[in-house]
């Protein structure tokens, strides 16, 4: 059975990687996906063409870089012109940084923040008012392992970033409640994809040692457990950040 039959799913960030994993988890539980890419508009149209051949849907395109205001009221509103809702949000969109607070600069520490947080901030903005206006929707946030134990490697801004991103998935979920739109996030640990692929053989070590399951996360593992949010399965669990990390951290 289809969970996602006649829903509409925005994925930022979605070219490749855990995005890409994202959007074909959600095509083949049967929602309309727009596939919303900043640079890699060509990794969008691969991936557009892989979902219409396996699930039979016609994603949408969407160039737009979600730390600007114009480009994701541009974004919300084709996707409105194309399908007339908006039932489900993924704020995947992000940028990483390894620097120590010391080190960094302050336009690298901004540049991230305006990605991470206030990307998930215009997104949410913009699309709230069609979720109110039909009493529903998902809203679900990309925090991070990062966010609550500091990292190992990671640096400072990166996890200052998706610890905001977790306090931001609270208090947007005390908002909404009333409008019946639900709000959570997951926090992956390390998930196996090209950037673990290029990572130094002593970082993964370092990495897979202080996971207690003694492997990275799958893109399908992180993509499963957005799918269950997005679905009515989850339609009582509002304000939640869901650990997905191999036992790396537990609260």
């Amino acid at each position: 059975m289809l969970r996602l039959v006649e829903k509409v799913a925005i994925v930022t960030g979605a070219a490749g990687g855990l995005g890409a994993g994202i959007c074909s988890a959600l095509a083949k539980e049967g929602a309309d996906v727009a596939i919303v890419v900043n640079s890699n508009v060509e990794g969008g149209k691969r991936l557009a063409e892989a979902i219409s051949r396996e699930c039979g849907k016609e994603p949408l395109v969407i160039k737009a870089d979600v730390s600007q205001a114009a480009q994701v009221r541009d974004m919300v509103s084709t996707v409105t012109g194309q399908w007339g809702k908006i039932d489900i949000l993924v704020n995947n969109a992000g940028i990483t940084s390894l620097k120590k607070i010391e080190d960094i600069s302050e336009e690298e520490w901004d540049h991230v923040i305006d990605v991470n947080l206030k990307g998930h901030f215009l997104c949410a903005k913009y699309v709230i008012p069609h979720m109110k206006q039909q009493g529903f929707g998902k809203i679900i946030n990309m925090g991070s392992l990062v966010g609550k134990n500091g990292g190992i490697i990671s640096g400072g801004v990166y996890g200052t970033s998706k610890g905001a991103i977790h306090s931001f998935t609270y208090v947007l979920a005390k908002e909404l409640a009333p409008y019946g739109i639900t709000v959570n996030a997951v926090a992956p640990g390390p998930i196996y994809t090209d950037m673990i692929k290029a990572m130094p053989e002593d970082k993964v070590k370092i990495m897979i040692e202080n996971i207690p399951l003694r492997r990275f996360g799958r893109v399908s593992e992180v993509a499963g457990t957005i799918v269950f949010l997005a679905s009515s399965a989850a339609d009582y669990i509002t304000g939640e950040v869901v650990d997905i990390n191999g036992g790396a951290f537990t609260d």
